[in-house]
């Protein structure tokens, strides 16, 4: 432990810590070039980089996996030395369980920022509850933000998740956001039909959501509202679901989302029920159609779907019914996936032999089985 220890300092310590250690960088680099002009093709090399254009050389560093390797290239020419505190992209991210110098790399990072406008600001590690990453976000959404990812895997468990802050809601930059192991702030008696509509009207605007099973919770809430939904401009959308525990949750999400194109659902083969309580047939068709239910992305928009993780257990018989009733009824459907969890060859030709007896409403529709 003590060997890994210090090699996490060294690896932190070597990016963004303290000013001083910004100032060894200009000297290394200074020699470097010192002994460079003794070699005119060398010299001829740097200056071509030297040469480059800022906007890019701030091109070149957003495509880069991490901030800190966009840190890092400050060594190829002085002018690139603090070119990345102006790329409107910022990417941290640790594998293995974070630290004090991961915190600590990235408010120095953040201090040497000098961009105004933030396009992407993702942040990956594994969440421990006294971790201060709210006012982290805050930075980036005070600096309007248009794309947050926020990646904090833990236990799975949904007391260990990290609450998503309320202000993340009130940049209206803000269209497209990804969260791992984040939970939306509820009372603990619950979500009702109220909060769950003040909560889609706050995200309406975005354009991408990846989010886990807490939403599709909020918007079952308004199972029974009669009165219009607020509707949501999400054109991509992924669910977290260890399993179909909330069907009218994902029945108003579709709903709710005129404009959807593609829908991502990932199950959780290990948290599927053994009980066969799960077997209600999706609701049925004939119970949507009868209430005036309109999906108007199944007729307009709805071109990709893909459902991952599915099991040979009992709550597998409600997703498929789920997968019937798209393939009956969207229109425009090009492509659905079906991966497999576990189950082998019989309930691959199980899951095969019930799709090729469905019939799709779209003639244009592909079908892949993983």
């Amino acid at each position: 432990m003590e060997e890994e220890s210090n090699s996490s300092d060294e690896e932190f310590d070597s990016s963004v810590e303290d000013t001083e250690e910004s100032d060894s960088w200009v000297d290394n680099t200074e020699e470097e070039s010192d002994s460079s002009d003794d070699d005119p093709e060398l010299q001829e090399k740097q200056d071509r980089i030297s040469a480059l254009p800022d906007l890019l050389i701030h091109h070149i560093l957003s495509l880069l996996p991490s901030t800190k390797q966009a840190i890092q290239t400050g060594i190829l020419s002085k002018r690139w030395r603090n070119q990345w505190a102006r790329v409107p992209v910022l990417i941290f991210e640790c594998q293995e369980y974070h630290d004090e110098y991961f915190e600590r790399f990235i408010d120095n990072s953040l201090l040497l920022y000098d961009c105004s406008k933030i396009k992407k600001f993702h942040i990956a590690c594994r969440f421990q509850g006294a971790t201060n990453f709210t006012s982290k976000i805050l930075f980036a959404t005070r600096r309007n933000v248009e794309e947050l990812i926020l990646d904090f895997y833990n236990s799975g468990d949904p007391k260990d998740a990290y609450m998503l802050p309320k202000f993340i809601f009130d940049n209206s930059s803000l269209v497209e956001l990804q969260v791992l192991s984040c939970e939306f702030q509820i009372p603990r008696e619950g979500c009702d039909k109220t909060m769950a509509r003040k909560i889609l009207m706050e995200i309406q605007h975005f354009k991408e959501l990846k989010v886990r099973n807490s939403f599709v919770k909020i918007a079952s809430a308004l199972h029974t509202e009669r009165l219009s939904y607020p509707l949501l401009h999400v054109k991509c959308l992924t669910l977290d679901c260890p399993y179909f525990e909330h069907t009218l949750g994902i029945v108003n999400v579709l709903r709710c989302s005129p404009e959807l194109e593609r829908l991502v659902i990932k199950l959780d083969v290990n948290q599927f029920p053994k009980t066969a309580d799960l077997d209600l047939k999706f609701y049925e068709e004939s119970y949507w159609m009868s209430n005036g239910i309109v999906f108007t992305c199944l007729m307009t928009h709805l071109k990709t779907v893909k459902i991952i993780g599915l099991s040979k257990k009992d709550g597998n018989r409600e997703v498929l019914s789920f997968v019937e009733f798209l393939l009956k009824n969207s229109r425009v459907l090009e492509k659905m996936v079906l991966k497999l969890g576990d189950g082998g060859t019989d309930f691959l030709v199980e899951v095969s032999q019930k799709l090729l007896s469905i019939p799709r409403c779209s003639q244009h529709a592909i079908i892949e089985l993983l």
